[in-house]
C-alpha cells in the first residue's frame, strides 16, 4: 500500500482529521502528510480543508455527488 493510499484510507474512516492527527496515526508509514493530500488532489480525489468546532483545520473526503454550492456556482 502506498502512502497516499494510507493517507485516503484514514480520512475515509477519520473523515475531518487535522494533518498532525494523520501523521500521529501513519507514523512511520506516511513521512508528509501534506504532499501526499496533494498527490490525492492531482490524482482527481476532492479533499477539503474546513475549520472544526474546535478551531482546528479538518480534512473532508469529499464523494463524488456530495459537494455544496459555493458562490462561484450560483449562477
Amino acid at each position: 500500500m502506498t502512502q497516499s493510499e494510507r493517507v485516503l484510507r484514514y480520512l475515509y474512516e477519520h473523515d475531518g482529521a487535522t494533518a498532525m492527527e494523520i501523521t500521529l496515526a501513519l507514523h512511520p508509514y506516511v513521512s508528509n502528510v501534506r504532499a501526499r493530500v496533494s498527490d490525492l488532489r492531482a490524482a482527481g480525489n476532492v479533499i477539503e480543508a474546513r475549520k472544526r468546532v474546535d478551531g482546528h483545520t479538518g480534512l473532508y473526503l469529499v464523494q463524488p455527488g456530495q459537494r455544496t454550492l459555493g458562490l462561484d456556482d450560483v449562477a
